[in-house]
C-alpha cells in the first residue's frame, strides 16, 4: 500500500445544506516526507486552521507540517514547487501511537496534539510552543 496526495477543499455557504466544496489543491505528503520506507509519516490524520486563518497545520503519524496560506482566499501551489522553510515547515514531534488530533493554541502560541489510541485511561496531551518564522 502507498500513501496518496491529500486533497484540500474550501467550504462556502451559510450552512451544511448550502455549503459548496471547491478544490484548493493537493499536497503530496509522500514527496514532503520521503525518508523512511513505511507510509506512516506520509498519511495525514488531522488538520487545523490557525485562529487568524493565515496558516494551517497537518499532522501525520510522525510529523506535523505547517503551511502559511490563507485557504479562504488562496489556492495551493503544486507540491513540486513548494520550498521547505518558505511554503511549509516540517515539525518533528515526539511520536505518539496513533496521533490523530492537532489544534492551534490561541494567539499563535503553538499547538497541541494527542493520540486517539486507547491504551491507558489517561492520554498524553503534547504542547509545542512556536514562534513566527
Amino acid at each position: 500500500s502507498s500513501a496518496q496526495p491529500a486533497a484540500l477543499f474550501r467550504a462556502k455557504g451559510t450552512g451544511p445544506e448550502t455549503a459548496t466544496l471547491t478544490p484548493v489543491g493537493k499536497i503530496d505528503f509522500p514527496a514532503l516526507a520521503p525518508e523512511g520506507k513505511d507510509i506512516w509519516g506520509k498519511i495525514v490524520t488531522g488538520l487545523d486552521i490557525s485562529p487568524d486563518g493565515s496558516r494551517f497545520l497537518a499532522i501525520t503519524y510522525v510529523n506535523a507540517f505547517e503551511f502559511p496560506v490563507d485557504l479562504a482566499h488562496e489556492t495551493l501551489k503544486p507540491t513540486s514547487e513548494m520550498i521547505r522553510g518558505k511554503d511549509y515547515r516540517k515539525i518533528q514531534l515526539v511520536k505518539l501511537p496513533q496521533q490523530e488530533s492537532i489544534a492551534y493554541l490561541p494567539h499563535s502560541q503553538g499547538f497541541l496534539y494527542t493520540t486517539e489510541r486507547k491504551k491507558h485511561q489517561i492520554q498524553p496531551l503534547m504542547k509545542v510552543s512556536c514562534s513566527d518564522p
